[in-house]
């Protein structure tokens, strides 16, 4: 089943030089799939950021509690 999309000549002038020979449908499911990749990647550093800085504040109450004799 093939679909249409508007986009501007402009816009297709700079995709029809990144797709080169690969067919549209090839060339917008590798960049759907690089996109998703890279969401995906964003993710897992922003909640290994997010643990580190968690891990980081339960060490320093630990470790202020030790000091505190708690």
């Amino acid at each position: 089943m093939s679909t249409t999309i508007t986009i501007s000549r402009e816009t297709k002038e700079i995709l029809e030089v990144l797709k080169g020979s690969k067919t549209w449908d090839e060339f917008l499911r590798e960049v759907a799939q690089e996109l998703v990749k890279r969401r995906r990647e964003e993710a897992r550093r922003a909640l290994a950021q997010l643990l580190d800085s968690e891990y980081l504040g339960r060490a320093e109450w630990t470790r202020y509690r030790y000091r505190r004799g708690d």
